[in-house]
C-alpha cells in the first residue's frame, strides 16, 4: 500500500517528467480507481482569469491520465455569487476571463473565492475558500549558463549546457509572511521552409510554450529575510529554441500558507536527488472534498492568487549560436516517409500550438 500510495502521489499531480527503465506491475485497489484529481487557479488581475483542469486519478487505456468532461464548473466568491466556466480547448479544462468591474461578477483581492465542480455522476466536490494575498514586484531576471550532467544509454554522464534564470525580488515588509511560486513560460522565434500549398516564402513564427517542469520553484519571507536575490526559477537546456531568439517570461504569484504548503509539498516529491537524506514521500493534502462522501478521497488544489510579470531576452549569441531547427535532417528514412507530417513546423511553423506570424508585444531586443 505505500508504494501504491506513493504512485499515487506522484503521478496525480501531472507535473514530473520521467522515464521508466523497467515495466513495473502495478495493482490499483478498485476504491481509487474514481478518484478525481482538480487542479484550479483564479489569478486576480484585469482581466481576471481562473481555470480548472478535471482528470481522473488512473486512465488504464492510455498513458497519462484520462481528462474528465463534468456537468458544471463554478466559481463562488464568498458572499454567495457565482459565475460558470466555459469550455476550454481541450476536454477537461474549463476557463473565464472576468473583466475588471465585471457588473455580473465583482472581483477584489479582499475577497475569498472557491470552485465547485459538478459530475454527470452526480457527485460534487467543493474547494475550501483561498484569498489571493498582495504580490510583490519580481525587481531583477538574470541568467547564467551552466553545466548540468546528462546521463547517455550506457550511463556514462555527460555534461550539457544550460541557460540557468535567476530572480530577484522585494519581499512585503508586514506582520504576515509572503508565500511564493514561480511559473515559467517560454516564446522563441522558428523560421521554417515554406513547404506548404498556402505559403511560397518562408516565415518566421513567435511559439510559446509553457515552460515544462522540471522543478518546481516555491519560496516564503519565513526562509528569506527583506529580499529574495538570485532565486533559480527555471533551465533551459541550451538548443534550437535559443537560435533565433529566445524570452523568458516568470510569472510571480502569491500564496496563502496553505496553498504555499500545498506547494511545497508537490516540489518536495519534484525537486528529489534520490538520497537517503531526503524525507520520505507523504500524502499532499487537497482543499478540495466531495460535499457529501467524505471518504470519496479528491487530488489537487484550488488557489486564489494575484501574480506580477518579469521577462528576459536570451540573444542566439549570448547562447553560442546554436543551430536552429529547420530543416531537419534524416537518414535511412522508411518507404511512404512524409517529411511535413513528421516535422510539421518545418513547412508551416503556423502548426504550432500557440504560433503567431506577429511580433509579441513584449519583445524587445
Amino acid at each position: 500500500m505505500k508504494h501504491f500510495l506513493r504512485f499515487v502521489l506522484i503521478g496525480c499531480l501531472g507535473l514530473i517528467i520521467w522515464g521508466c527503465l523497467e515495466e513495473i506491475d502495478l495493482e490499483v485497489d478498485p476504491e481509487f480507481q474514481d478518484n478525481v484529481v482538480i487542479q484550479g487557479s483564479f489569478v486576480i488581475g484585469d482581466p481576471s482569469v481562473v481555470h480548472v483542469r478535471v482528470t481522473k486519478l488512473f486512465d488504464f487505456t492510455s498513458n497519462g491520465r484520462e481528462a474528465l468532461s463534468v456537468r458544471r464548473v463554478s466559481l463562488f466568491d464568498e458572499d454567495g455569487n457565482q459565475v460558470e466556466l466555459e469550455t476550454g480547448d481541450a476536454v477537461g479544462d474549463y476557463t473565464l476571463e472576468i473583466p475588471r468591474n465585471d457588473p455580473n461578477f465583482s472581483v477584489s483581492p479582499e475577497k475569498s473565492y472557491y470552485v465547485e465542480i459538478n459530475t454527470f455522476d452526480g457527485r460534487t466536490f467543493r474547494s475550501t475558500p483561498e484569498r489571493a494575498p498582495t504580490v510583490p514586484e519580481a525587481t531583477e531576471l538574470t541568467p547564467r549558463i551552466i553545466l548540468i550532467d546528462e546521463f547517455g544509454a550506457d550511463g556514462t554522464p555527460r555534461p550539457q549546457e544550460y541557460v540557468e534564470f535567476l530572480l530577484d525580488t522585494e519581499l512585503e515588509n508586514n506582520e504576515e509572511s509572503t508565500f511564493l511560486r514561480w511559473i515559467s513560460e517560454r516564446t522563441f522565434r522558428s523560421t521554417d521552409e515554406a513547404i506548404s500549398d498556402l505559403y511560397t516564402e518562408p516565415k518566421t513564427c513567435y511559439i510559446t510554450e509553457r515552460a515544462p517542469v522540471s522543478f518546481l520553484p516555491v519560496a516564503s519571507s519565513e526562509l528569506f529575510t527583506g529580499e529574495i536575490q538570485e532565486f533559480p526559477v527555471f533551465q533551459e537546456r541550451i538548443g534550437f529554441r535559443f537560435s533565433e531568439g529566445y524570452y523568458l517570461t516568470v510569472f510571480q504569484q502569491s500564496l496563502t500558507r496553505e496553498a504555499h504548503r500545498y506547494w511545497s509539498n508537490v516540489a518536495s516529491l519534484i525537486n528529489r536527488d534520490g538520497t537517503i537524506f531526503e524525507p520520505p514521500v507523504g500524502q499532499v493534502p487537497s482543499n478540495i472534498s466531495n460535499v457529501d462522501d467524505p471518504e470519496d478521497e479528491t487530488f489537487g488544489f484550488f488557489y486564489a492568487t494575484q501574480q506580477d510579470t518579469i521577462r528576459l531576452y536570451i540573444s542566439p549569441e549570448y547562447a553560442g549560436n546554436p543551430r536552429q531547427y529547420c530543416p531537419v535532417i534524416f537518414n535511412n528514412v522508411p518507404p511512404g516517409f512524409d517529411y511535413c507530417e513528421t516535422v510539421s513546423v518545418c513547412c508551416d511553423c503556423l502548426t504550432a500550438p500557440r504560433s503567431q506570424l506577429e511580433r509579441p508585444e513584449f519583445w524587445v531586443e
